[in-house]
């Protein structure tokens, strides 16, 4: 490993980069099953989306009790608002993580409500 390779390898900039990856895979599968078209495109979307979101939470409870570089709040609020609050919630329960901070709790109940809202106005039930 080079010296460039081991200054990165533990630091933010290195597990920003992860994330980012993360979500260009998530970005890359919806879009494959948006070409391949048919029914169970959104079904297909919302498993990769939220499946992304409860790894990456599993991810922040490792690395918070190996005291390691954290997944940044704005970025789980990011990822929530894209469909992957579900994901989010089940990740903070199984993990345990996040649950006893009612701030995160309260901002991600917000964003489901939201969510709730758009799919039955989408869905024609409002």
């Amino acid at each position: 490993m080079n010296n460039r390779a081991k200054r990165f390898a533990g630091s933010a900039y290195a597990y920003r980069n992860t994330i980012g990856w993360w979500l260009v895979l998530t970005f890359v599968v919806g879009t494959v099953y948006m070409t391949i078209g048919g029914s169970d495109v959104p079904f297909y979307l919302s498993v990769a989306l939220n499946g992304s979101a409860f790894l990456m939470i599993g991810m922040d409870k490792w690395n918070a009790v190996h005291r390691r570089w954290r997944v940044p709040e704005k970025m789980l609020y990011i990822m929530a608002m894209c469909f992957g609050s579900l994901g989010i919630l089940a990740g903070m329960y199984v993990f345990r993580h996040k649950v006893s901070k009612l701030s995160f709790q309260f901002v991600l109940a917000a964003i489901l409500f939201v969510q709730v809202g758009l799919l039955a106005w989408y869905a024609g039930v409002l």
